[in-house]
């Protein structure tokens, strides 16, 4: 048996569908978290509406087949697939994902080159995130950013206590 991976189903995909009916103006409304109950979103459905929602992030569209990523390049722009799939092409094979879906964000924070190109398979809507120097202060004020930089800094660098700027 081989540890490759073969390409067959969509590994990571979040049904956005599930909170199609709130409005964007929900997801910084004080009421956001009854909203959110009401629903019985998950915490990974609640971050991408979030996302979905921030003003401040700039949605792109991408056709199928576009490269959003290519491998040993440093990623400036950092996507979350809100609609749409793409395919991760590394050296161990290829694997789907679709929406709530973060392409290139650790290899941009940690200013390395990306490890696996990043295709379109379909047409893709994402919100992009900048990354540069000042990228956890410039999102300061933005929750759902904050949280998927959580994440992220937890899982690579084991840290459970964060600064003020990320909590």
């Amino acid at each position: 048996m081989s540890d490759e991976i073969v390409l067959k189903d969509t590994v990571f995909s979040i049904d956005t569908s599930r909170f199609s009916s709130l409005a964007f103006s929900a997801s910084a409304s004080i009421h956001a978290l009854d909203c959110y109950a009401a629903l019985d979103l998950s915490s990974n459905e609640r971050l991408l509406f979030q996302i979905m929602a921030d003003p401040n992030l700039m949605a792109t569209l991408f056709d199928a087949g576009s490269v959003l990523v290519h491998k040993d390049e440093f990623i400036e722009t950092a996507h979350v697939v809100v609609s749409g799939t793409v395919e991760i092409i590394h050296s161990h094979g290829s694997f789907l994902v679709g929406p709530g879906a973060v392409i290139g964000l650790s290899e941009g924070l940690l200013g390395i080159k990306a490890t696996s190109t990043v295709r379109a398979v379909t047409t893709i809507n994402t919100r992009m995130i900048p990354i540069h120097t000042g990228a956890l202060v410039t999102f300061e004020s933005h929750r759902g950013i904050k949280s998927i930089f959580r994440s992220l800094i937890a899982r690579i660098l084991h840290v459970s206590v964060f600064p003020k700027v990320l909590r």
